[in-house]
């Protein structure tokens, strides 16, 4: 259940309308409200217009009625809660008055699509739903979290930020060559010098909630980051997996099942996964991309229903030797069907888009499984949108732009390049979609991290089998 002060959403609400279909609400289990008399306990819709009140505010009023047989009830604690969809609900829990009527007040979140709102009276087990449907009016720009660029500038540091990864301690973290970069949620940054084998050109990563360790993708390796904190000095030391022969880019990290760690390498067109634990780690091959045709695989996320899920992007300038066209879209998103195991080999990865865009990036879920994945648009070696995407689910249905980086005043194109996303929790906001950027050479200068509300929160990153 999502509440809060609807005041401190107006500024999001502002962005939406909501369209309600008066013909698609549903009540749930009437005759279970049946009192000891045989009355029928009923709640239902009302007020003006209800349910198929538009407002252009972003707010939708919910007001509700109880009635026992044909009294209506008052005293009676009647629950607002999101089943589906984002937003936020002003008060959860409503008691009737002397009509029997109860109200709230809805604010859309800012991700176009399908909300389910729903009413219930707990003590008579009867409920009423009401589908909504949100359309956003322009994607949500995003806005600068810390300043990290002047912490590497001061410090002299080169090379770009590119992963960024959430611990279980209440941390943000980015990662530079030679170093991580710690973030608090209120911004405020330190750098980690990572001791060990280090840190050479670290790209995506992922937190082991098992093992309390970062996983890097970095140069032609993956490395195992180790963090301790004491006295608030936070201390990294990074251990290189070895018998890993043949990576060339490692690109992005994912966690599964306690058991696997995943990772991509964008050059030699590999997705592949090992043990940590086993007597003898093994890489195994999970599935192959062409480079020349679909791209080098990037970003990968697992979701709820366990496939995974992988973008892929132009290599021609990451991979010199990889023989694609610079100039070609081998952007696209694809999924791999692990139910089957590996005994027969790699498995084929899906198409969902192909040629979409220049390059795919990183992608997650939220707490509905709605899939968020960032594209970059290019014409020529200019920038022309960097945005993250909503993919529906339906092949049927075509993605949706809903955050874009931000375009200068005066300018044509985003001076900042989105490279992945993660959500927040706890102090960080479990609604705020926190976006690390990625400096490219005579194309975009800026480091660091971003962040938006998307008045929803982040699928759960933590493993269901977790001891």
């Amino acid at each position: 259940m999502k509440t809060a002060d609807v005041a401190t959403r107006l500024s999001v609400a502002t962005l939406f309308v909501v369209l309600c279909g008066c013909g698609d609400s549903t009540a749930g289990s009437p005759d279970s409200g049946n009192d000891a008399g045989g009355e029928q306990w009923k709640l239902e819709w009302v007020g003006d217009g209800m349910p198929g009140t538009v407002a252009a505010s972003g707010q939708l009023e919910l007001s509700t009625q109880v009635t026992l047989g044909d009294v209506a009830q008052s005293g009676v604690t009647v629950s607002f809660e999101i089943v589906f969809g984002g937003g936020m609900i002003s008060q959860a829990a409503v008691v009737t008055d002397a009509s029997g009527i109860a109200s709230t007040t809805w604010t859309a979140g800012p991700i176009s699509g399908r909300a389910v709102l729903r009413a219930s009276i707990d003590q008579a087990a009867v409920f009423i739903d009401h589908h909504v449907d949100v359309a956003a009016v322009q994607p949500l720009v995003p806005q600068p979290f810390g300043d990290v660029g002047a912490l590497l500038e001061g410090a002299g540091i080169d090379g770009s930020t590119e992963g960024l990864v959430f611990d279980d301690a209440g941390r943000l973290f980015l990662a530079v060559p030679g170093n991580l970069v710690a973030m608090r949620p209120d911004g405020t940054a330190q750098l980690v010098p990572v001791d060990g084998d280090g840190l050479t050109s670290p790209l995506g990563m992922a937190w082991d909630y098992l093992r309390k360790v970062i996983w890097v993708a970095d140069a032609g390796s993956v490395r195992k980051v180790s963090i301790s904190e004491v006295g608030g000095t936070i201390t990294a030391t990074a251990t290189t997996m070895a018998g890993f022969d043949g990576l060339v880019t490692p690109n992005s990290v994912a966690i599964a099942d306690n058991r696997y760690v995943y990772f991509t390498d964008s050059c030699t067109g590999g997705v592949y996964r090992f043990q940590p634990d086993a007597d003898t780690v093994v890489l195994e091959t999970v599935a192959m991309f062409d480079v020349t045709v679909r791209g080098g695989p990037n970003g990968l996320a697992f979701d709820g229903s366990g496939l995974l899920w992988v973008t892929t992007e132009n290599v021609g300038l990451l991979c010199p030797d990889s023989g694609a066209d610079v100039t070609l879209n081998h952007g696209g998103l694809y999924s791999i069907d692990l139910s089957g195991g590996l005994a027969g080999g790699p498995v084929q990865p899906t198409p969902r888009l192909e040629g979409f865009a220049m390059f795919g990036d990183g992608l997650a879920f939220d707490a509905d499984g709605t899939m968020y994945v960032i594209f970059d648009m290019f014409d020529g070696f200019t920038l022309t949108d960097s945005s993250v995407w909503v993919v529906p689910a339906s092949a049927d249905e075509p993605p949706y732009k809903v955050i874009s980086a931000p375009v200068p005043d005066g300018a044509t194109s985003p001076d900042r390049l989105i490279a992945n996303i993660a959500w927040g929790y706890d102090e960080f906001g479990s609604s705020r979609l926190y976006m690390s950027l990625l400096a490219v050479v005579l194309v975009v200068s800026e480091r660091g991290a971003m962040v938006v509300d998307v008045g929803i929160g982040g699928q759960s990153l933590l493993p269901a089998d977790l001891p």
